[in-house]
């Protein structure tokens, strides 16, 4: 089965398998569904769904990786900005970091939008942070290109890496944009569902994501 979506000026393939592939190692079946929501515009939705066809229960969580192109920018928003008082005593975000992870990197950046990665080919050490994003969307900034991919939080779930849904990650001209599900345990035959909500726009002149 094959599936294209035309949005003006661009085209995106995509051909499914004819048969689900199974893990071998937990007998899960990975089955990917891609929408067209506007036929003038170009967002697309995208469904992974996961099936146990094992025959023992098992914990796991869907987790949705897109390559980009290199040369651009990464942004995670930061949770709105709250004075402090009584009422703002609690965290309100996690921030998960690898062996790996340097924040002194000068491919990161902080301020009190967004936490950005910046793309870099001549430094090829690996650099990958997650947090627990309740907004709900993560953006790659790459000329005057904007891509976003949007998923539904979902309140008081554990989510896996130290509970993050939503991580980044680069080396050299390589990144990924990465979103995950809460963690479910699936007996055999059980399915889990997680859903993200792609858009791309092209700006006329530079602006601020």
């Amino acid at each position: 089965m094959r599936y294209r979506f035309r949005p003006k000026r661009f085209r995106i393939g995509f051909k499914a398998p004819e048969q689900p592939r199974k893990s071998v190692v937990c007998g899960s079946v990975l089955a990917l569904r891609l929408h067209a929501l506007d036929e003038r515009g170009s967002d697309v939705s995208i469904n992974h769904r996961i099936t146990n066809w094992g025959t023992e229960a098992i914990e796991l969580a869907a987790w949705a990786l897109t390559i980009m192109r290199g040369g651009g920018e990464t942004f995670i928003p930061n949770e709105p900005f709250a004075p402090y008082g009584a009422k703002t005593l609690l965290p309100v975000r996690n921030l998960t970091l690898w062996s790996y992870t340097d924040l002194s990197d000068s491919r990161w950046s902080f301020d009190d939008e967004f936490i950005r990665l910046r793309v870099d080919e001549s430094k090829p050490e690996p650099q990958k942070i997650g947090v627990l994003n309740r907004q709900g969307w993560v953006k790659y900034k790459v000329g005057n290109l904007v891509f976003t991919k949007r998923f539904d939080f979902v309140e008081n779930a554990v989510y896996p890496d130290m509970n993050s849904n939503t991580e980044i990650y680069t080396a050299g001209s390589f990144v990924e944009l990465e979103t995950l599900a809460p963690l479910r345990r699936l007996a055999p035959g059980d399915s889990t569902e997680h859903a993200e909500y792609w858009q791309l726009i092209r700006e006329n002149k530079p602006a601020s994501v």
